[in-house]
């Protein structure tokens, strides 16, 4: 049972990478893109509250729903590496 178990677990890892690999991705860039544009150098979470800082959130959204093909900046450091 645990070998069919973690054989399933990496199966499982494999197709949401494949899957969700892509939209992170595009998520990944529009959020480069947009701070880049504003001039952010530093992009927290919403759930840590800075004052004084712009709001970068309905941008990145904008970006995404406007199905335009979105590529990180190639000037910038990938923050997956």
């Amino acid at each position: 049972k645990n070998q069919a178990y973690q054989q399933f677990q990496a199966e499982l890892a494999k197709k949401e990478a494949e899957m969700l690999g892509p939209l992170r991705d595009k998520a990944r860039a529009a959020l480069a893109i947009t701070a880049k544009e504003k001039g952010v150098t530093v992009v927290l979470d919403k759930k840590i509250v800075v004052y004084g800082v712009p709001e970068i959130t309905d941008d990145v959204k904008a970006k995404l729903t406007k199905g335009d093909k979105l590529e990180y900046p190639k000037d910038e450091v990938d923050p997956t590496q």
